[in-house]
C-alpha cells in the first residue's frame, strides 16, 4: 500500500487527499513529493515517529526553538550555495535582529490543534526559497504537511516597497528608512496582493488554502494534556525535560525514546533515550567508550567520571556523531538502585550547545525512579 493511499484513507491518524492536479515526483514509506503546477509549489506530506509538545505554558520556549532551529537550517542551505557566482559573503542570519522565521501560530485543523510555521532557507541574489509546515500531533507521531516556493529572479517586492515608503516619507534618509522598516515591513501578508507571484505569497497561500480549505481531516488527534511522567511498566520511570514527549518506537526492548520537535517532522530534532542496557559488572567508563565510539566521528568522543551518585558509581560522555557533523550526543551512565547500567542520551543538531544538553541529561538521570516489577 502507497503512502498516498495511506494518506488518503486516514491509516496514519489523519486523512488527506492531494487534488488531482498534483503531479507525484517521488514517494516512500512515510512521505511523499508532489508537485502543485497551479499554485507554482511543491508540496512534502509526511507522517513521521516524531512527538510535538503544544502546551500552552511551553510557548516562549517552542518560539525560541523554533527560531535556533531554523537558524541552524538556513545558515547550512546558505553554506550548500557558496558555489554560485552571486553567492553571499555571509549569511543574513549574521544580524541577530533579523530572523529566518516569518510566522508561528497556533492554528486548529477541525478541532485538533495544530502548529503553522513560515520559515525561509535561501534569501539571497538569484535565491529566495520559502517553507511553510502544518504541523498536527497525531496519536501516533507527527503529520508535516509541508510547502516549498522558489523565486530565482529576487528584490523586486523589497525595492518596490521600499520605494513607496520613500515616496511617502518625503525628505527621509533612505538609510535611517531601511532601518527603520525591517524585514517585517517587506514580508507583511498585507502586501501578498500586490505581489502574488512572490515565493513568500505563494507559500502563503497554500498553506492558507490547506488549512481553511485542503481537507485535512485528524482522525487520532495527539492526547490534549499529555503525561509528564515517562514509565516502563516494571522497570523504571522519569521526567522528561520541557517539551520533551514519549514516542511509540524506543531504541531497545527497555527503552523510552522521547522526541522535542520544533518547526519539522526532519529538521530541528532533539531525541532523548533512557535505556536499561544490562546488569552492571566491571567498568562503567568502558562500557561508555564502546557506545560513544560506535556513534562518533573520527575526532573521537570524550568520557569522564563523575562523583557516585548514592554510592553508585557514573560517567558522562559526549561525542560528534559519524552520521553527520551537524548532530552531537550527550549521555550519562550510571548503575540504578536494581543494580542495572542505565543509559541516559540526548541527540541534537549542534547549534544546541553541548553544556545546555548535559543540564537536561542531569536531570532526567537525578529524576529517574526503579519501578516495582
Amino acid at each position: 500500500m502507497s503512502f498516498l493511499h495511506e494518506l488518503a484513507t486516514g491509516r496514519h491518524g489523519v486523512r488527506f487527499r492531494p487534488p488531482p492536479g498534483w503531479e507525484l515526483a517521488e514517494e516512500g514509506e512515510r512521505s511523499a513529493l508532489l508537485v502543485d503546477r497551479a499554485r507554482g509549489v511543491g508540496w512534502n506530506l509526511g507522517v513521521y515517529d516524531v512527538a510535538l509538545c503544544l502546551r500552552p505554558e511551553d510557548d516562549a520556549l517552542l518560539a525560541a526553538d523554533v527560531e535556533r532551529h531554523a537558524r541552524a537550517l538556513f545558515e547550512r542551505c546558505f553554506q550548500s550555495a557558496q558555489e554560485s557566482p552571486l553567492a553571499l559573503v555571509a549569511p543574513r542570519t549574521q544580524d541577530p535582529a533579523w530572523s529566518p522565521v516569518v510566522e508561528l501560530e497556533r492554528v486548529e485543523v477541525g478541532a485538533a490543534p495544530a502548529l503553522r510555521v513560515v520559515h525561509r532557507l535561501w534569501y539571497q541574489p538569484g535565491r529566495e526559497t520559502v517553507m511553510g509546515h502544518l504541523l498536527v500531533p497525531l496519536a501516533s507521531g507527527l503529520a508535516d504537511l509541508r510547502v516549498i516556493a522558489t523565486d530565482h529572479s529576487t528584490g523586486m517586492r523589497e525595492s518596490t516597497l521600499f520605494a513607496r515608503a520613500l515616496m511617502a516619507r518625503g525628505g527621509a534618509s533612505p538609510d535611517q528608512l531601511m532601518a527603520e522598516l525591517g524585514q517585517a515591513h517587506y514580508d507583511d501578508p498585507a502586501h501578498d496582493a500586490l505581489f502574488p507571484d512572490h515565493a513568500l505569497s505563494r507559500a502563503r497561500a497554500a498553506l492558507a488554502w490547506l488549512v481553511a480549505e485542503g481537507g485535512v481531516d485528524v482522525r487520532a488527534p495527539a492526547a490534549a494534556e499529555p503525561a509528564r511522567t515517562c514509565a516502563l511498566a516494571g522497570s523504571f520511570a522519569f521526567e522528561p525535560p520541557a517539551r520533551h514527549l514519549p514516542v511509540a518506537a524506543g531504541d531497545g526492548p527497555d527503552a523510552v525514546r522521547c522526541t522535542r520537535a520544533t518547526f519539522s517532522g526532519t529538521d530541528g530534532l532533539e531525541v532523548l533515550a533512557v535505556q536499561r542496557l544490562m546488569p552492571h559488572s566491571g567498568s562503567l567508563v568502558a562500557v561508555a567508550r564502546a557506545i560513544m565510539a560506535a556513534r562518533a566521528t573520527e575526532d573521537g568522543s570524550t568520557v569522564v567520571e563523575l562523583p557516585p551518585r548514592d554510592g553508585r558509581p557514573r560517567v558522562r560522555a559526549s561525542c560528534r556523531d559519524a552520521d553527520g557533523d551537524e548532530q552531537h550526543t550527550a549521555a550519562e551512565l550510571f548503575v540504578d538502585a536494581a543494580g542495572w547500567c542505565v543509559l541516559v542520551a540526548l541527540d541534537a543538531p549542534t547549534c544546541v550547545p553541548l553544556e545546555e544538553l548535559f543540564t537536561r541529561v542531569e536531570a532526567v538521570s537525578r529524576s529517574y525512579r526503579v519501578l516495582a516489577p
